[in-house]
């Protein structure tokens, strides 16, 4: 998955169809319905220990303000290949080159929000040092710029400053720009 998320990044960054021609032999259309393909391959055949052992909606009767599932899984491999998945399709979906199909568009994972509530919901259950890594709060972060809701922000910024405690990384100019982005996206 880590593989993947990195195609994605790259593609989200190869606007130049000359460039993807080049590096993929196909166009920018073409190359973003392979991806997409790769990412649902790896989500359905993933074996049983990169599942999640419990999986709760708020819908399911939980009560949380931010509206963000619980997620947990076994270990910290399955954790951060999930994260990725997550986060790589978010980035592919929020580039969907123009002309591609909308062929299950209403599935949910061809939704973005879908796939930021889960990197999420994710992150905010994991409490354990030897299941956080770089890319788990750069995913976090990415994802994080799209919360809408002042309930979704608390609950990012008080799970990041728990990160920030619990490894010692200093993330806080990232919280800080977090906040700043929100404040834009309220004033528009």
């Amino acid at each position: 998955m880590v593989g993947l998320c990195v195609e994605a990044a790259i593609f989200i960054q190869g606007d130049d169809d000359r460039w993807l021609q080049h590096r993929y032999g196909l166009n920018c259309v073409e190359v973003w319905k392979m991806l997409v393909r790769k990412f649902a391959h790896w989500y359905k055949r993933r074996s049983q220990t990169f599942q999640p052992i419990i999986e709760l909606y708020p819908k399911d009767g939980i009560l949380a303000d931010d509206e963000y599932p619980t997620i947990i899984f076994t270990s910290g491999a399955a954790l951060l290949a999930n994260q990725l998945y997550h986060t790589g399709m978010f980035l592919l979906l929020q580039n969907k080159p123009r002309f591609a199909d909308k062929s299950n568009q209403k599935l949910p994972d061809m939704s973005t929000l879908w796939h930021s509530h889960r990197v999420c919901g994710i992150a905010i259950q994991n409490d354990r040092l030897d299941c956080w890594d770089p890319c788990l709060v750069a995913s976090l972060l990415v994802v994080g710029r799209t919360a809408t809701h002042a309930s979704q922000h608390d609950t990012l910024t008080q799970t990041l400053e728990f990160v920030q405690r619990l490894t010692g990384w200093v993330i806080d100019p990232y919280i800080q720009q977090l906040r700043v982005d929100w404040r834009l996206a309220d004033g528009w």
